[in-house]
């Protein structure tokens, strides 16, 4: 999505993302992923999130 307009629709190809980090300490962290789906015409088809939780041990 555009920054400065999160909420609006860009008409562009989707890519895979993912994310990896370096795990500090241990611990339950939480976060949201959320995300909006369009049709070729940046129609919104419906919005989508998740809470996901995590735990990291050693």
């Amino acid at each position: 999505p555009n920054p400065e307009s999160p909420t609006e629709p860009l008409a562009v190809k989707a890519d895979d993302h993912y994310w990896h980090c370096q795990q500090l300490s241990t611990g339950v962290e939480q976060c949201e992923l959320s995300f909006m789906l369009v049709n070729s015409s940046c129609e919104v088809l419906g919005y989508f999130s998740w809470t996901v939780g995590v735990k990291l041990s050693s």
